[in-house]
């Protein structure tokens, strides 16, 4: 008697769940199958029949501009998320999803709006849960630090970065960030502590022991920067890591007493997990120890080494151009720069570079070319561009 109850109950029970889930439920139910699979294309047809189905079930049209951001359908995933947030304004994911997209698309002062909202949002209801980045307070502070430190304003990078890892100690994204504020207002000591901190929870991520290795470097320990560059590049399968750092650029003198750049750690956003990749960034740190001590030769071999493991890496290009033009190979450098454009067109330092050297070989037309291209890209490297063409008269 009492199992058959129970099966009514049961009968009853799905019944009622039947006629009180939202229309489009099902093709939802679907999309969320293909998306864990990230089978985007099939998920985005699901979503797509679900809110043909209903209109208004927004959880269809969230997901959707999940899994269109996902193929890099960025204006797809913008229309749907800025739609989402139309019919659901008190929702934290809307905005910071929107953000996502914005920071892709390069849009930093949309994406400090979104993110700050988001963050208001997260702050009113009171909850954040450490496995949704979405909604994840450090996490959402982290990348408003991020667009704060690309909009100038290092001050306010740094409270929330501050804010940030006394949420969340261990978020070694954070870390690294401040550690590289912090390098860059010469608080060598203090970039030091925070870059350790990261090294010690996530051990197995090489990208923090390189970062170390740089300020070990900066700071005359060549010993203990070889010594992480060298750990760094046996360790295989680092966690993944999302973060923005400054540029961190040494200007040396030439030959000819030309300024020649070298760019030690490019500084923009990027997850690095391949391990040939890997490998070839501390070789290419390893050379830039050896050139420091004084070995050119020998870091014009660990440069081709590192080329040779890894043949898009344009750091490896740049810098082993300048120390050929520092050497007086002019046409070895030359042929670096090119290669470093064709990797990475809107490397503003590369088209300075080649145009200086450019101007050595008396091709002043194609020198100019590359100064505009320079400053078209950042705006705020005019002055050294005009500082180049002054020496040049």
């Amino acid at each position: 008697m009492k199992s058959i109850l129970a099966v009514c109950l049961m009968f009853i029970a799905v019944s009622v769940n039947a006629q009180t889930a939202p229309a489009g439920t099902t093709e939802y139910n679907r999309g969320l199958v293909s998306f864990r699979a990230r089978n985007y294309g099939a998920a985005i047809d699901d979503f797509s029949r679900a809110l043909q189905v209903n209109p208004a079930l927004t959880s269809a049209l969230f997901m959707r501009a999940r899994a269109r951001m996902q193929t890099g359908d960025l204006d797809g995933t913008l229309t749907d998320v800025s739609k989402f947030i139309e019919l659901e304004p008190q929702r934290v994911e809307g905005y910071a999803l929107r953000a996502g997209v914005r920071l892709v698309k390069g849009e930093t002062e949309e994406v400090l709006k979104d993110i700050t909202k988001s963050i208001e949002l997260q702050e009113a209801s009171g909850t954040t849960d450490r496995n949704n980045p979405m909604t994840n307070r450090a996490n959402l502070l982290a990348v408003r630090a991020g667009a704060r430190q690309r909009l100038g304003d290092k001050e306010g990078a740094l409270k929330d970065l501050n804010l940030a890892i006394g949420e969340d100690p261990k978020c070694t994204g954070c870390l690294l960030n401040r550690s590289n504020i912090k390098r860059e207002n010469d608080d060598l000591t203090g970039a030091l502590a925070d870059v350790t901190q990261a090294v010690e929870a996530a051990p197995k991520n090489p990208v923090f022991r390189q970062a170390r290795a740089l300020i070990y470097r900066e700071l005359g320990d060549l010993e203990a920067a070889k010594t992480d560059l060298e750990t760094a590049s046996k360790l295989k399968d680092g966690d993944n890591v999302h973060f923005v750092s400054g540029e961190s650029v040494h200007i040396t003198k030439g030959k000819n007493g030309e300024e020649i750049i070298t760019l030690t750690s490019k500084g923009n956003p990027r997850v690095v997990n391949n391990p040939r990749a890997i490998e070839a960034m501390s070789l290419v740190s390893q050379a830039g120890i050896e050139d420091k001590r004084g070995n050119t030769d020998e870091a014009l071999k660990i440069y081709a080494k590192a080329i040779g493991i890894n043949p898009e890496s344009d750091l490896a290009y740049f810098n082993r151009a300048g120390v050929r033009r520092r050497m007086g190979d002019l046409e070895g450098a030359l042929a670096d720069y090119n290669r470093v454009v064709e990797i990475a067109p809107q490397f503003p330092l590369a088209y300075l570079n080649r145009g200086q050297l450019l101007l050595q070989l008396g091709r002043k037309e194609e020198a100019q070319r590359d100064f505009d291209k320079c400053v078209e890209i950042e705006p705020k490297m005019k002055e050294m561009v005009e500082r180049a063409l002054k020496k040049d008269r």
